[in-house]
């Protein structure tokens, strides 16, 4: 007899609710922006690979009160120095390849980060960071969101 779980579940401890489509979620971060307060407030929404980026500035961003929104993936490497970087661990399967030990924050030259977290430091009023990285560029948001994909969606995307 077979131990599979064919519905596997995470359960979320402090589950205060869940909501559907952009202008649910723009409404609980209004919210959620309110109750902090201040005069600057930093959301990072960190991204999963392959998360609709564009989806993102055009369907949630408009609806809250954007002071500045930056876009991780612009302070990374570039595709060519990433693919320098990752040379040995690339293979011919686009799904699955080879494991690495390398983590997001390597991706990110010191310098851009000190340019881009001074360029935030000095902004006034919601600045919004997305993207994969985003925590890299603000390690300690005052509202971290997760956007994320079922790897099931990426493979049939691509």
């Amino acid at each position: 007899m077979s131990t599979y779980d064919l519905a596997p579940e995470v359960k979320i401890h402090q589950f205060d609710g869940a909501w559907a489509g952009y202008k649910d979620i723009a409404g609980e971060l209004l919210t959620a922006i309110q109750k902090k307060n201040n005069e600057h407030i930093i959301v990072a929404i960190e991204c999963y690979p392959g998360t609709r980026n564009e989806e993102i500035v055009a369907e949630l961003l408009p609806l809250l009160p954007v002071e500045k929104a930056v876009f991780a993936d612009e302070w990374a490497l570039n595709n060519e120095e990433v693919t320098n970087k990752v040379q040995s661990h690339l293979t011919d399967d686009r799904v699955f390849g080879i494991m690495s030990h390398y983590e997001v924050s390597d991706f990110y030259p010191a310098e851009k980060l000190a340019e881009i977290q001074a360029e935030i430091s000095a902004s006034k009023g919601l600045v919004v960071i997305y993207g994969t990285g985003a925590t890299v560029i603000a390690p300690n948001p005052d509202i971290l969101i997760y956007a994320d994909l079922a790897r099931w969606e990426i493979q049939c995307r691509y």
